[in-house]
């Protein structure tokens, strides 16, 4: 019977080590998920100071020139990435506005070729 005691024992150690690996393991992932919550509230917050900034900026609230000249290149960025959200934004609205006819958009010889093998391959289709 001591054969059966030690291996019974043996396995109720193991089943205690997988439990108390299984809650550290779920206890780490529960952390882990908040800790990437608490993050991206971080992120959400440093965003929110940015576009305070940035406003106060344009409407001239700023007076300090040292503040001003740390923080210049990400100013001159954020204007660039401003104007070409802008243009972009344009130049969709007009895609938008325009009537485009199928024959005025350019096709490629490589869309000529696609469109020609679906045709064949639908006249090799009989229809009954």
């Amino acid at each position: 019977m001591t054969a059966l005691d030690d291996i019974t024992r043996s396995l109720k150690d193991l089943y205690q080590r997988l439990a108390v690996s299984g809650k550290k393991t779920a206890a780490i992932t529960r952390l882990r998920m908040e800790l990437a919550g608490l993050d991206r509230q971080r992120k959400e917050l440093f965003g929110t100071i940015g576009e305070r900034v940035s406003e106060l900026r344009r409407a001239g609230q700023i007076r300090d020139v040292g503040l001003i000249g740390l923080l210049e290149h990400e100013f001159d960025s954020l204007d660039r990435l401003r104007k070409r959200i802008q243009d972009t934004m344009d130049s969709i609205q007009q895609l938008n506005l325009q009537e485009i006819e199928l024959g005025d958009l350019p096709v490629s010889a490589e869309d000529d070729e696609m469109r020609a093998e679906s045709e064949n391959l639908l006249n090799s289709f009989e229809v009954l």
